[in-house]
This record gives C-alpha cells, structure tokens and sequence, in this order.
C-alpha cells in the first residue's frame, strides 16, 4: 500500500534475523506484488525504500500495520 495515486519504483529488502544476510529486488512504478527468489528458510524483516527518493522514505509491515 502507498498513500498515492501510484506507486513508486521501490526496492525490497529482506533482512535476514540474526546475520547480516540481506536479499533484495527491485520493483517498476505502479508494481503492486513482488516476488523475492531463492529466500533461504529464516525469519525476516522486510522493508520497502523509494527509489530515487532524495529523503528516504521507508516503509514495512508489523503485526501492529496490518
């Protein structure tokens, strides 16, 4: 979800608990799914930048953000 018409080109990051382990892929403008390959099993935390985005406006979902 973005607070916009369209969404940006994001790039996803997933960070892997307990390693410094981090996979990421990038999305086009107005992608509303991603998919993020080979994700070794693992517990993650997933986080979604603006690309190109000069403040660096971030996003990520928590139980409390559903």
């Amino acid at each position: 979800m973005y607070p916009s018409e369209l969404i940006p080109a994001l790039r996803i990051v997933a960070f892997r608990s307990g390693s410094n382990e981090i996979i990421e892929v990038e999305t086009k403008p107005n992608s509303n799914s991603y998919t993020i390959k080979g994700v070794p099993p693992g517990f993650y935390t997933i986080v979604a930048y603006v690309l190109d985005d000069p403040v660096g406006l971030s996003g990520g979902y928590s139980r409390a953000v559903p």
